[in-house]
């Protein structure tokens, strides 16, 4: 209990003309509804719930968001749309304060009651509301309320980004002060979900989440707690809260000594008025990154793992353990109209000494120069370490204009919540708009590329080729006026994938590791690559250069985990897909049955399997089984004996022996494949492969492209019998052919177990 907080008990929260109905979630300031949308109401919701504390960003995002939110952003936008409808300004205001860095405070007293008095209730229309008054209301804890967290898989917006509009009320524990450690997330709820194209959305985004980085991002997709340095203690209810095998799994953290030149760049906290900077303090610190990368011999942990410590509040010797680095750079910046102020300081992690701090004033149009200074600044402090001719410039100065530079980061923060068509739509229009100013930023054009890729691969797009092209030229753009973005070539491979085009894939891959061998997502993609042309052995040593270069980048785990399992390495990879779910990152659970099943343990691979889909995607339930209209529970406590889960039928179809289940399933399934409002996903072409589908299989992976194309790749080359039966299948080398593995293999040599036979094509064993 909070010593001066709320009390009383019941349904409504009171502060002044504020009226909150917490059953009915609807909020009103003098009579007059306000309309919040779910996350908003919620945030309100959460911060009464402790009035005239200080709750922690990270505990309002754990609330909320069930720790699924992705940066500040989403927070911020959250709280924007609450005070916009209080009519509270953020510069003086009385409800909603923010505490710069930190948090938010609910700034009135606030009281609870089971009715209303007769006034208020007929002023915000509540007939059911017995008179009374609320003095006297017994003392009793602060309410505890949390939004369930979404399935998984669904995908977000920057307003909503856990993906769900339902905003559930249920008994939790209290937000965490800004003295206490954060709370863990809460265990979600069942919750309805539209049927997005019937399929779309939320199994295809789970999975696809982890392809885009694999493949091209830089950012671990936003579906992922990436933020959380420390995993949270109760993981993903029903996938990662099963028994593992051993009483802990391995760390997987550094356990060497971190290289004596070796800085993080942690991410720098907005401390403009209005709180409304964090993209471009985002920017100025990857930027700083950017630079420290050019200082010879120095190790720079990646951007993906160093910005996952936002607002965790860690000792630094953890940051400086999970990171592997001796140093870290830290700041804030201060964005006021024309003006930025820039502190930074650099601190020996192993002691917590402060090696270094300054401040830095400029304006928008020396950005750059305050860019350059603290990194040549970083660098002379280190000098002793570092090798950093005096007349080589680290920052780039990437434009001559200020507005385009403003848009370049607005838009590449959006990217990095990429999961919705508007958050994509918004960013590639602001970056068009950039270049419009500037046709000379290359970096921008760089972006554009990115982001123009990213929609179709995330996203179901009528004319994907459209988008493709797009992303293709401006990537050609970007070389035209750079010849040295790495990443521009990072794109054109993402365009070449994408369509199947493999041995172009490998050519532009190759140019960017040339460019940039030490950017630990062109490793991955190259190591990626190699591990969906059945190439384990050539994949692995890339795989595990990228995991060391970005440590807690969760995609980087599970690809690695990937092609351990398809090397045989069970255990490792295990232990790999457990670290990943531990990080919160919920595709590696549905991959984690499969290497059950390779181990023998069948039965916690269909217990896995199944708790995974009643979090993947309710939409599929009514396509496996008559339960689906009978409630979440089948059996004798909902009186259907006779009647299973849908989940439990899909699980035991494809890692038990039920025939009954499989012909279910494999029904299922035929009709997705002939429904042409059904979006083509990787979930459903994994499902039709473990169900042992495998024509069907084939003919719907061949029917039209799709994102995800390469992952289910990915995901052919581990040993169950069900999936090698694929491979010996008679039509597998006339498949290959079409999809543009044979030709990269005539370029690379086939996959151990494979051979070329004339007048037939590549037959595997």
């Amino acid at each position: 209990m909070i010593d001066g907080s709320m009390t009383g008990a019941g349904r409504y929260l009171i502060a002044g003309d504020l009226t909150v109905d917490l059953k009915d979630e609807r909020a009103f300031l003098d009579g007059e509804a306000l309309g919040l949308s779910p996350k908003p109401f919620a945030l309100l919701r959460a911060l009464m719930g402790q009035p005239q504390v200080l709750v922690t960003k990270e505990a309002l995002i754990e609330e909320v968001w069930g720790g699924l939110a992705f940066g500040d952003a989403v927070l911020t936008t959250a709280v924007k749309e609450t005070r916009h409808a209080l009519g509270d300004p953020a510069r003086t205001p009385t409800w909603i304060e923010t505490v710069h860095g930190r948090g938010y405070r609910f700034l009135k007293p606030v009281e609870r009651c089971d009715a209303l008095d007769a006034p208020r209730a007929a002023a915000v229309g509540d007939a059911r509301s017995a008179a009374g008054s609320r003095e006297g209301a017994p003392s009793v804890d602060p309410p505890t309320i949390a939004a369930p967290t979404p399935p998984m898989g669904a995908a977000p917006t920057l307003e909503n980004p856990a993906g769900s509009d339902q905003t559930g009320v249920r008994a939790s524990r209290p937000l965490a002060l800004a003295s206490t450690a954060p709370i863990a997330a809460a265990r979600p709820a069942p919750a309805a979900m539209p049927r997005m194209s019937v399929l779309a959305g939320a199994l295809f985004v789970a999975l696809v989440a982890a392809i885009g980085f694999m493949l091209f991002g830089r950012d671990g997709p936003p579906s992922d707690k990436v933020a959380r340095a420390d995993p949270p203690t109760a993981g993903l209810t029903g996938l990662a809260a099963a028994p593992a095998r051993s009483s802990a799994t391995p760390p997987l953290t550094p356990v060497a000594k971190p290289p004596a030149k070796s800085i993080a760049v942690l991410p720098f906290d907005d401390m403009s008025p209005d709180g409304d900077q964090e993209y471009f303090s985002d920017g100025v610190a990857e930027e700083i990154l950017n630079a420290l990368v050019r200082a010879p011999a120095l190790h720079v942990a990646a951007r993906t793992s160093s910005f996952a410590f936002r607002g965790r509040n860690l000792d630094l010797r953890e940051v400086s353990r999970q990171l592997n680095v001796e140093t870290i750079l830290e700041g804030s910046v201060r964005k006021q109209g024309d003006s930025v102020r820039v502190t930074a300081q650099l601190i020996q992690a192993s002691d917590g000494y402060h090696l270094w701090s300054d401040t830095y004033d400029g304006s928008l149009s020396d950005i750059f120069e305050l860019q350059e200074r603290i990194a040549r600044n970083v660098a002379d402090e280190l000098a002793v370490l570092l090798d950093v001719e005096s007349g080589e410039r680290l920052a780039k100065r990437l434009t001559s204009s200020k507005e385009a530079y403003d848009l370049f980061l607005k838009a590449r923060s959006l990217v990095a919540h990429r999961f919705s068509e508007a958050t994509l739509s918004n960013a590639i229009a602001l970056l068009d708009t950039a270049v419009d100013l500037d046709p000379d930023f290359a970096e921008a054009w760089a972006e554009l590329a990115r982001a123009t890729y990213f929609l179709p691969q995330y996203l179901p797009v009528t004319d994907a080729d459209a988008y493709l092209d797009k992303s293709n030229a401006a990537a050609r753009r970007a070389l035209d006026l750079d010849p040295s973005l790495a990443r521009a070539y990072l794109a054109i491979a993402a365009t070449h994938s994408y369509r199947g085009e493999f041995v172009e894939t490998y050519e532009a891959l190759s140019k960017a590791m040339e460019l940039d061998p030490g950017d630990a997502d062109i490793v991955g993609a190259v190591g990626y690559y190699w591990s969906y042309l059945g190439h384990p052995e050539r994949a692995l040593p890339l795989l595990e250069e990228a995991a060391d270069l970005d440590p807690i980048n969760v995609s980087n785990l599970m690809t690695l985990g990937i092609a351990r399992m398809n090397a045989g390495q069970l255990d490792e990879a295990e232990a790999l897909m457990r670290r990943a779910i531990e990080l919160g990152h919920t595709p590696a659970a549905l991959i984690l049955p499969q290497i059950f099943a390779l181990q023998g343990r069948q039965d916690e691979a269909v217990r896995r399997f199944a708790a995974g889909f009643d979090m993947a995607n309710p939409a599929l339930r009514s396509l496996f089984g008559p339960s689906a209209q009978d409630g979440e529970r089948g059996g004798a406590e909902s009186g259907a004996e006779d009647r299973a889960r849908p989940s439990d039928v899909v699980a035991n179809a494809l890692y038990g022996d039920d025939a009954e289940a499989i012909r279910m399933v494999r029904a299922g399934l035929e009709g997705v494949a002939t429904n042409p409002d059904i979006a083509l996903n990787p979930a459903i072409l994994g499902m039709m492969l473990q169900s042992g589908q495998y024509d069907l299989f084939m003919r719907t992976f061949q029917s039209r492209a799709f994102g995800g194309a390469t992952f289910v790749l990915n995901i052919l080359w581990d040993d169950r019998d069900r999936t090698a039966g694929l491979r010996r299948h008679p039509d597998f080398p006339a498949f290959a052919e079409r999809v543009g593995l044979a030709a990269a293999w005539r370029v690379h040599g086939a996959p151990s177990g494979c051979e070329e036979k004339a007048g037939v094509g590549f037959v595997c064993a």
